[in-house]
């Protein structure tokens, strides 16, 4: 279904970019929420070097069937894009720049 940039709010489209950038298309879970590898790198008390996805941005892209949880219950460690999350990436970018789901 075709989808217009409008639908998506900055924190969708942050979270789909940040997605089709990390290795396999997957977001790590850490203490901050999901983000793209180096997830290591996030320390509850320290600052983040990466964009930190909230759980409820998440959630809303897995109830869009853009993500999917990889252990198939919320409680996993790393997400990844679903085909339909890698062609809204695609919208998103104006392009076909991004690699088929690993």
């Amino acid at each position: 279904m075709p989808r217009s940039q409008d639908v998506f709010t900055p924190q969708i489209r942050a979270a789909l970019l940040a997605a089709a950038t990390a290795p396999h298309h997957r977001l790590r879970r850490c203490a901050g929420g999901f983000t793209a590898p180096p997830a290591e790198r996030v320390r509850a008390g320290g600052s983040a070097t990466v964009p930190v996805i909230t759980r409820r941005t998440v959630l809303r892209l897995e109830r869009d069937g853009l993500v999917m949880f990889d252990e198939g219950h919320e409680y996993s460690t790393t997400v990844t894009l679903t085909p339909d999350g890698v062609d809204a990436v695609r919208e998103l970018r104006g392009d076909a720049a991004v690699d088929a789901v690993a």
